[in-house]
C-alpha cells in the first residue's frame, strides 16, 4: 500500500514549482536482516522515493549516533528539520519510520509537520502520519522502544559503573588527544578496511601528553587558550581526528578529568585511575577554579539583548558560510535613540528615586514622572537627551549592562563577527547596531510590500480552484477506502487476496492525487494576503523584545539566505555599507540591501 500523506495548501513563499525533498538516514539495523544498513543505502532508497513523487533531491543528511540519547546533538537531524521549518525544502524521505524514532519527541516533531502540510515520506516504514490509527500505533512502538533503550542504558551504566570504582576510566571508543588508540587519521587503501586502522604511535602519545602539560602550566600563567591553539597548530599537533586547534578545543581538552587521574561520574569524584596521571591533580584544581570563575551565568543557548542577527546572518567570504556570533568591542556607543521608555530603562538602571536622578540629570522631577507616565511619547529637548548620554557614559559598567537588559539595545559596543573560534575565517565583522538598523529597515520594507502580499495572493488563487476539486476527489476515495476497510472488519471479504484487488485501484488513485495536491500545494505559499503600513511594522518591530524580532527577520526573509561580505576599504570616513547585506533567493538570485531600495 502506497504512503499516504496529510498535505495541505500553505507552502512558504519562493519554494520551487517542483518540489524538493531532503533525504535523512541513520545508522540503523535493518528489518528484515538485522544487520546495519549503510547510509549510502538509505540514501539511494530514499532518492527512488523521491523520483517516484516527482521531486527532486535537496540535502542529503544523517547522523551515525542513537537515536535514544537525550542529551546528544545530531546535526543532521536538526539541519533537516530547520530546513523545512525554513521552506528550503518542501518535505523530507526518512529511510524507515518504523526505527528512526527512540524518543516520543523525535515523532511528535515529524508528525507536527506532517500536519502543518509538509510531506512527510518512508522509504520503508509501514506507518502512514498522517493517518490517527497509525499514529497511535507508532506511538506505542516509539514508547516501548524508548523503555527498551532505558533499561538498556541502565544496565550500560551500572557496568561502567563498575568499571569506574575499579580505577578504569576511559572506557573504548575513539582515540583521545594523550591517550593510545587507533589512528583515527588513517585512510583505508583499496584492500584495506577497519580493522586494519593501525595504533598510534608510542612517540605522538608522549608529545601529546607533554602538550597538555606544559599548556596546563601556561593557561595558570595567563596564557590563553587561542595562543596555544596557534602553537600547537604551528607545530602539526592537531587533534585526535586531525583538526586544527581552536580556543573552544583547547579549554575542552585541557578540562578533561581524567588528564590528572580521575573519574568522575555527573561531576562526582568516585575513583582515580592506577599509574601516573598525566597533570598534577593539584594543578588541575587550580586550573578549573580558573575557568569556574570565568562563568558570566548566561543562561547556554540564551541569545543576548539586541542580537538579531546572531545564527542567522552568515558570513559571505567564499568557501565559509560560517553562521555569525556577536561580540563586544571597544568602549559603549553614543547618540542613543533617546524615548521616554529608553530613559526610564536606564532610571531603573541606576536604581535612584526621581528626585535623585532628576538631580542627577539637571532636570525635574515632574519630567521624570512624566516619562513614566507617557512612555512612548518623546524627548524633544536636545539638552536633556545630552545629559542622558553623558551619565550614560558615566555610569559604571554594571549600571550599563542592566540599562542594555532593560532597554532591549546595545549600550556596549558589539560586533557581528565571524569567529575562528568555531571555524569560521574570522575576515567579516561589522558593528552590530549599523547592521541592525538594515535589519530593521528591511522588515519593514518587505512586511510592508504590496507586491510581495500580492505575490502571495496570486499564487493562491491560481492553484485555489484545482485544489479544491482535489481535496473533493481525495475525500471521496477516503471514503471508499475506510468502507472497504470496513468491510474486511466485518469480514465480508473471504481472503486477502480480494481485499487487495477492491483496495488496489483506490490506493492508485490517491497516491496520484496526494502527488497532484503536493505540486500545487509548492504554489500556494504562506504569507500575508494584505500587506500592514511600514509604520505598524515599524512599531511592532520596536516594541518586540529580541526573540519576537528575530520572528519577524525570518519572516520577510522566507526561504532566502542573508549573508554579510567582507568590508572593502573605500575613500572617506568609515561607514557601514549596506550593500555587504546580500540576499540569496531559492533560486539563486542574488540582491544587496542596496539594490532594495
Amino acid at each position: 500500500m502506497g504512503t499516504r500523506k496529510n498535505v495541505t495548501a500553505g507552502q512558504r513563499p519562493g519554494v520551487p514549482a517542483v518540489p524538493v525533498f531532503d533525504s535523512y538516514g541513520r545508522l540503523s539495523k535493518s528489518p528484515d536482516t538485522g544487520e546495519f544498513e549503510k547510509i549510502e543505502t538509505q540514501w539511494a532508497d530514499n532518492r527512488k522515493v523521491i523520483d517516484r513523487l516527482g521531486g527532486v533531491l535537496g540535502a542529503e543528511l544523517d547522523d551515525g549516533l542513537s537515536a535514544w540519547k537525550k542529551g546528544v546533538r545530531r546535526p543532521g537531524w536538526e539541519k533537516l528539520l530547520e530546513r523545512v521549518a525554513s521552506g528550503e525544502s518542501q518535505g523530507i524521505v526518512v529511510w524507515h519510520t518504523d526505527r528512526l524514532f527512540r524518543q516520543p519527541r523525535d515523532l511528535e516533531a515529524l508528525i507536527d509537520l506532517a500536519d502543518k502540510g509538509f510531506v512527510v515520506v518512508s522509504a520503508h516504514g509501514s506507518r502512514d502520519l498522517a493517518d490517527p490509527d497509525d499514529r497511535f500505533i507508532l506511538r506505542i512502538e516509539v514508547a516501548h522502544a524508548a523503555r527498551s533503550s532505558d533499561d538498556t542504558s541502565r544496565r550500560i551504566k551500572r557496568r561502567f559503573q563498575t568499571y569506574r570504582e575499579k580505577g578504569i576510566g576511559h572506557i573504548g571508543g575513539p582515540r583521545r588527544f594523550g591517550w593510545p588508540g587507533r589512528d583515527l587519521t588513517w585512510t583505508a587503501g583499496p584492500d584495506e578496511t577497519d580493522e586494519d586502522r593501525p595504533m598510534v604511535p608510542d612517540a605522538l602519545v608522549e608529545r601529546e601528553r607533554r602538550a597538555l602539560v606544559d599548556a596546563t602550566d601556561a593557561v595558570l600563567s595567563g596564557i590563553s587558550e587561542a595562543v596555544i591553539a596557534r602553537e600547537w597548530n604551528d607545530d602539526k599537533l592537531l587533534t585526535a581526528e586531525g583538526r586544527t586547534w581552536v580556543r573552544l578545543t583547547v579549554k575542552s581538552v585541557l578540562s578533561r578529568p581524567t588528564n590528572a587521574g580521575l573519574i568522575e561520574s555527573e561531576g562526582e569524584l568516585v575513583g582515580t585511575m592506577p599509574g601516573e596521571p598525566i597533570v598534577d591533580p593539584n594543578k588541575f584544581d587550580l586550573l578549573r577554579s580558573k575557568y569556574a570563575a570565568r562563568r558570566k551565568g548566561r543562561v547556554a543557548g540564551e541569545v543576548g539583548p539586541g542580537y538579531v542577527g546572531t545564527g542567522i546572518l552568515l558570513c559571505g567570504e567564499p568557501d565559509c558560510g560560517t553562521r555569525l556570533t556577536a561580540r563586544n568591542g571597544d568602549g559603549f556607543y553614543r547618540d542613543l535613540a533617546w524615548t521616554p521608555q529608553v530613559a526610564c530603562a536606564f532610571h531603573d538602571a541606576v536604581e535612584m528615586p526621581d528626585a535623585a536622578f532628576a538631580a542627577h540629570l539637571g532636570i525635574t522631577t515632574r519630567t521624570v514622572t512624566a516619562w513614566h507616565q507617557h512612555p512612548d511619547a518623546k524627548i524633544d529637548d536636545a539638552a536633556i537627551r545630552e545629559g542622558l548620554e553623558t551619565a550614560v557614559q558615566q555610569a559604571s559598567i554594571s549600571v550599563k549592562k542592566r540599562f542594555a537588559q532593560r532597554a532591549n539595545t546595545p549600550v556596549r559596543k558589539k560586533y557581528y563577527t565571524c569567529e575562528k573560534e568555531r571555524r569560521g575565517c574570522g575576515k567579516v565583522n561589522a558593528d552590530l547596531r549599523s547592521v541592525d538598523h538594515e535589519l530593521r529597515t528591511y522588515v519593514i520594507l518587505r512586511l510592508s510590500d504590496d507586491r510581495y502580499a500580492a505575490a502571495v495572493e496570486a499564487a493562491r488563487a491560481q492553484v485555489a480552484d484545482r485544489l479544491s476539486e482535489i481535496n473533493a476527489e481525495i475525500a471521496e476515495y477516503e471514503a471508499l477506502q475506510e468502507a472497504v476497510s470496513e468491510r474486511l472488519g466485518r469480514r465480508e471479504f473471504k481472503t486477502m487476496a480480494a481485499f487487495d484487488k477492491a483496495n488496489k485501484p483506490l490506493v492508485e488513485n490517491l497516491d496520484r492525487l496526494y502527488a497532484e495536491r503536493e505540486a500545487l500545494s509548492d504554489g500556494a505559499p504562506e504569507g500575508p494576503t494584505k500587506a500592514q503600513p511600514a509604520a505598524v511594522i515599524a512599531a511592532q518591530w520596536d516594541d518586540a523584545d529580541n526573540s519576537e524580532r528575530r520572528s519577524m527577520l525570518t519572516k520577510a526573509l522566507g526561504g532566502s539566505t542573508l549573508f554579510l561580505d567582507k568590508y572593502v576599504k573605500q575613500p572617506g570616513p568609515r561607514v557601514f555599507d549596506r550593500n555587504r547585506l546580500r540576499l540569496v533567493a531559492p533560486d539563486g538570485t542574488t540582491v544587496t540591501f542596496g539594490d532594495l531600495t
